[in-house]
């Protein structure tokens, strides 16, 4: 990935369950352990929210 701003783009995600893979965009958020994780399909997307647990 390439990191642009506050995003790094230009990746990709694989979906265990569906076994797939997306192209994906990861911002970093204000909070340092929170991360936002969206992944793309044509016009689609899903968006999850990823805490570290320290």
């Amino acid at each position: 990935m390439e990191k642009v701003g506050k995003f790094y783009k230009k990746g990709t995600i694989f979906h265990p369950v569906l076994g797939k893979t997306f192209r994906c965009r990861i911002k970093l958020l204000d909070n340092p352990n929170k991360i936002q994780v969206r992944g793309y399909f044509l016009f689609l997307f899903g968006t999850q929210y990823w805490e570290r647990v320290l």
